[in-house]
């Protein structure tokens, strides 16, 4: 499993390529989680997101750095409310949650 980046538990919104980049300047390791790896964070939310009785967790659409199409202008992301998947324009801005490796 990977250990989930909460340094900013209001995860930020921004752009697809800011989202990368942001997570890469935490150094270390942390990196924005592809899909899959995204979906599964939004399965264990309830035992990895919380501190005391507060879910971390906001109920938003989180980037992943799984492109929707080679090539394309899109990329897709998880909603942490339903856990749907979607795919969004990479300039659209939406919440960023980082991980790496433990």
């Amino acid at each position: 499993m990977r250990d989930i980046q909460n340094e900013d538990t209001s995860h930020p919104n921004k752009n697809w390529e800011n989202a990368k980049s942001h997570c890469d300047s935490l150094g270390n390791g942390w990196t924005l989680p592809e899909k899959d790896l995204l979906k599964a964070v939004y399965d264990k939310r309830e035992t990895l997101g919380k501190t005391g009785s507060d879910n971390v967790f906001d109920a938003n659409d989180y980037w992943s750095s799984t492109e929707y199409s080679s090539g394309t202008d899109g990329a897709w992301n998880v909603n942490f409310y339903d856990g749907d998947e979607g795919w969004s324009n990479k300039y659209n801005e939406i919440s960023v949650l980082c991980t790496r490796k433990l």
